[in-house]
């Protein structure tokens, strides 16, 4: 998600079809609708400490009470960015027009149903 100044200003979301093997290799991805309590919860993150860049935030849920836990921040371009660019969401080129530029786009719209 590109954020300016603890704003959200792009928002994704996708969800993992398949896992990797304990041999290693990358996830199955498929995009989905921003959950809005999600988006809630980056943005308390984003807007607490002011954040401009990109970021990717990752939850899990517990398989036992269902409940959704924040695992980590990754305040980079992280590797399953082509999905989110396939899908409609170009995080690079809005991070550019920010910090470049000055400029912030417009939220896009993405396709949901997206495999990558």
């Amino acid at each position: 998600m590109p954020a300016n100044q603890g704003r959200l200003l792009q928002v994704f979301q996708h969800k993992r079809e398949h896992k990797p093997s304990e041999m290693g290799g990358s996830s199955y991805r498929v995009s989905v609708a921003v959950e809005p309590a999600f988006e809630t919860a980056c943005l308390s993150i984003v807007d607490s400490v002011g954040y401009t860049g990109v970021a990717m935030f990752e939850f899990i849920k517990d398989s036992t009470t269902g409940r959704w836990i924040l695992l980590e921040v990754n305040a980079r371009p992280w590797g399953s960015l082509p999905l989110p660019v396939a899908a409609g969401v170009d995080f690079p080129y809005c991070w550019y027009r920010l910090l470049v530029e000055g400029e912030e786009e417009p939220r896009a719209r993405y396709r949901v149903g997206l495999f990558g």
